[in-house]
């Protein structure tokens, strides 16, 4: 069931350390992805508001649009792929952008998508992670020694957070041991003792992926997580959960 979101629920990420979103996220108008043209790649920056005016669709007129890279709304490390055989469709053959929540996303199919976000010496406190899609095939999101693997946050062997479905708004409070799924508390840990500190969205994801937020570590947002799940919930037109 959705809930109604009042508009004056909006929050503000600037403390977080990285925010990966195809949606405004009070950043400005910021370019959010360059996409590359399938059939002579080259590849332009789009900002929400291209998006929103279509100019995505016609610059990828008559081919595929792959994702080349997936920009930082904080302007901290960007994902990006050269390689067109590993980067995600953005809008199909048709022209169709791809969409998840009824906002763009990035589609991977299994065997095409892969990007590494060299997020080297930085560690996170909590995440917030938006995609919609079953996954079917390996990693979702991969941190160095943790995984969010089908229904599971995997940290070490003995450290996990189990999550009922592997789609929706999931919260990672790596200070509280605590994961929620779509605004619910599903599973607690005694430790999260991992360093998240090496982001890779990996081929054999299958699914769509539109927003990943995290912030640095030793900041306790835990006290604005509701906030948080509703604000990014709305950004999704009230859509997630």
């Amino acid at each position: 069931m959705m809930r109604n979101v009042s508009k004056e629920q909006v929050y503000d990420y600037s403390q977080a350390r990285n925010v990966y979103a195809f949606v405004d996220m009070g950043f400005g108008n910021v370019e959010v992805v360059v996409i590359q043209r399938e059939d002579n790649n080259n590849y332009q920056g789009f900002t929400v508001e291209d998006i929103e005016n279509g100019d995505d669709i016609a610059f990828c007129s008559g081919t595929k649009g792959l994702v080349r890279e997936i920009k930082d709304h904080t302007g901290n490390n960007n994902g990006i792929q050269t390689d067109p055989t590993k980067q995600a469709l953005w809008i199909d053959a048709n022209g169709n952008r791809t969409q998840s929540y009824s906002k763009p996303a990035l589609l991977f199919d299994g065997n095409q998508g892969e990007y590494n976000f060299n997020l080297s010496n930085s560690q996170y406190s909590q995440m917030f992670a938006v995609q919609n899609s079953q996954i079917n095939f390996n990693h979702f999101i991969r941190f160095s020694g943790a995984v969010l693997y089908e229904t599971n946050l995997y940290v070490t062997a003995n450290d996990n957070l189990n999550f009922n479905e592997s789609y929706g708004l999931f919260t990672i409070d790596n200070i509280n041991f605590i994961g929620r799924r779509n605004a619910q508390v599903e599973d607690t840990a005694n430790n999260l003792s991992q360093i998240f500190n090496r982001l890779i969205l990996e081929n054999g994801y299958e699914g769509k992926f539109s927003a990943l937020i995290l912030f640095p570590y030793n900041t306790d947002v835990s006290q604005d997580i509701n906030l948080i799940e509703a604000d990014i919930n709305r950004r999704f037109n009230n859509q997630i959960y």
